[in-house]
């Protein structure tokens, strides 16, 4: 049962690690506002690495990665890590991928469904293939979910998309996927066990498809959508907070940085 987070749930812990959405997670209406940057800003400014976990593009995730205060990006739902390396950025791909056989398959699902609606981003896409919820008709999402179910693909739902998988993970296993390399890069702190990142990190999440997210993650948080729609999720964070989008991630860091230890 989730419970409205508060100062209390982390008084005493040492927090060093953010693993956070981003649509409708740190932006909200589409839009990244004052609030929320700033809140990224400040936790940096405290010893927080910010690890963003996204269904977004790559295209988006490049932006993010040069231009938010933040260490490390995962993108397309867990296909490919992006971080900053002596002043370059750096692009590895999820070994689950290394075959190359996503390809026929992405190949093949862009063909078959040229009529449907992919997401405005969808361009700026390597590996996944989104569609927009908002301008998909019932009987076209019922036909969509019956061509995945005939090609094998899985698939998860942010609050805007149908993101369409080419490899076996979830957002949440890509943290473990990634996580020896995350420590090989200094992202997360090299004498790390997977059990101690877990433990010292809180993890932001607004929809079904980072329900893999708050299963792996004690301190997770959601928002108001959550709220909303929490009958219909099988795996619920933690907390949550009764605002939109960046306005509770904004609210939540406000909480941490003032009730918890933040300096190894």
């Amino acid at each position: 049962m989730m419970k409205i987070f508060s100062s209390e749930d982390i008084e005493g812990k040492s927090l060093y690690y953010i693993v956070s959405d981003v649509d409708d997670t740190i932006t909200k209406n589409g839009r990244l506002y004052p609030s929320a940057l700033s809140a990224l800003y400040k936790a940096e400014a405290n010893n927080f690495k910010t690890i963003l976990l996204t269904g977004g593009s790559s295209g988006w995730a490049d932006a993010y990665i040069r231009q938010w205060p933040v260490s490390a990006v995962i993108a397309e739902s867990g296909a490919l890590l992006i971080l900053k390396d002596n002043g370059k950025i750096k692009y590895i791909e999820n070994k689950k991928l290394e075959d190359g056989s996503y390809q026929e398959k992405r190949r093949a699902l862009l063909s078959e469904t040229k009529s449907f609606p992919f997401s405005s981003d969808q361009y700026a896409r390597i590996y996944d293939v989104a569609y927009e919820k908002a301008f998909l008709s019932p009987k076209d999402r019922e036909k969509l979910i019956n061509i995945l179910s005939e090609l094998s693909l899985p698939y998860l739902e942010s609050s805007i998309h149908i993101n369409v998988l080419m490899g076996p993970y979830t957002k949440g296993e890509a943290v473990l996927d990634f996580f020896e390399t995350l420590k090989d890069e200094d992202v997360i702190n090299r004498k790390e066990s997977f059990s101690s990142f877990v433990s010292k990190t809180v993890a932001f999440g607004d929809s079904r498809n980072d329900e893999s997210v708050f299963s792996i993650f004690p301190l997770s948080i959601g928002n108001k959508n959550v709220k909303e729609k929490d009958s219909t999720f099988v795996s619920l964070p933690s907390f949550f907070i009764p605002l939109e989008g960046g306005d509770a991630f904004a609210c939540a860091l406000d909480i941490l940085l003032s009730h918890c230890n933040t300096k190894e």
